[in-house]
């Protein structure tokens, strides 16, 4: 992927072309994780052409040991700031760089994004005025072609790699390590059609989220055969229902003393216990309910 510079300043055309490199893609494919680069081509418009451009200076910034496009896109955007601190100190230059990464101008422009703000602030303090503009990628433009072999280039320098973000941690390890089959029956009967974004639409407090949770593993204080796993004078037998321990299963789906919310949460006497991650709303209301203030029989 690549970027490009261009500065005019009393007739002077100078062009800046940067790039950066992740060969493989999507990103985070494990053969190229130790191959991410980055380049700045600086090219002089009067001794060449936009067909034809003169290359004045080339500069290449090994990537990280592990890395993705948006980031080595940024480390570009970084060595062209700072060949322009450098090089252009009029007041009545206007640079304008044209990057084909859009998350990296979406970011640039959004001033509650932290992740840019060093990069953002220094192209605001530029002495010249600073641009930034969208390009499509891969379609032949002769600068962006010389950047994105400079920053292929880049992967193979010799040297330490740049030190790797917390972000690119994050990513790697959501790749590369995933959760195994899950054997307990109850837990994989509850985690069936699991999808994490509902619980955070819903479970606006910590509170909700660490009742939510204890629920679903069946250890949670108010269900007695679960206290009485911890406390054995308690006595693990449902208050309502006798005979009947007072477990996850039982207060969900049996219990006399649920069956009245139960119908009317859940619309059936007999949810399943995919209902505390398909409908966990639901299942925190009746927790409120009737678990965690229960009436004595």
């Amino acid at each position: 992927m690549q970027n490009s510079v261009t500065s005019h300043s009393n007739g002077y055309l100078t062009t800046m072309q940067t790039g950066s490199f992740t060969p493989m893609a999507p990103l985070w494919r494990a053969p190229w994780m130790d191959h991410g680069g980055s380049a700045a081509v600086i090219t002089n418009s009067l001794m060449g052409t936009p067909l034809y451009p003169h290359v004045v200076e080339t500069i290449k910034r090994k990537g990280r040991p592990l890395t993705s496009s948006y980031e080595e896109e940024k480390a570009a955007t970084e060595s062209a700031m700072t060949w322009i601190e450098a090089n252009i100190n009029s007041t009545n230059t206007r640079v304008l760089i044209c990057t084909d990464s859009q998350s990296l101008c979406q970011t640039l422009s959004d001033p509650l994004l932290c992740t840019v703000v060093e990069l953002r602030d220094r192209m605001e303090r530029a002495v010249p005025n600073i641009v930034v503009q969208w390009i499509p990628a891969h379609v032949g433009i002769p600068g962006n072609e010389l950047a994105d072999k400079a920053a292929k280039e880049a992967t193979q320098l010799s040297g330490p790699p740049c030190s790797v973000s917390y972000n690119s941690i994050k990513s790697h390890i959501k790749q590369n390590i995933k959760d195994g089959e899950v054997v307990h029956e109850r837990t994989r009967k509850i985690y069936k059609d699991y999808k994490p974004k509902s619980d955070r639409k819903i479970c606006e407090s910590r509170a909700d989220q660490t009742l939510l949770a204890r629920l679903r593993s069946g250890h949670h204080l108010s269900l007695r055969a679960y206290k009485h796993r911890i406390d054995n004078t308690t006595d693990p037998h449902c208050l309502f229902c006798p005979g009947e321990e007072h477990n996850l299963e039982h207060w969900l789906t049996k219990c006399a003393q649920t069956t009245g919310a139960r119908m009317r949460i859940f619309g059936t006497l007999d949810p399943s216990l995919q209902v505390l991650t398909t409908n966990p709303a639901g299942a925190l209301e009746l927790a409120r309910e009737t678990l965690l203030s229960a009436p004595e029989p």
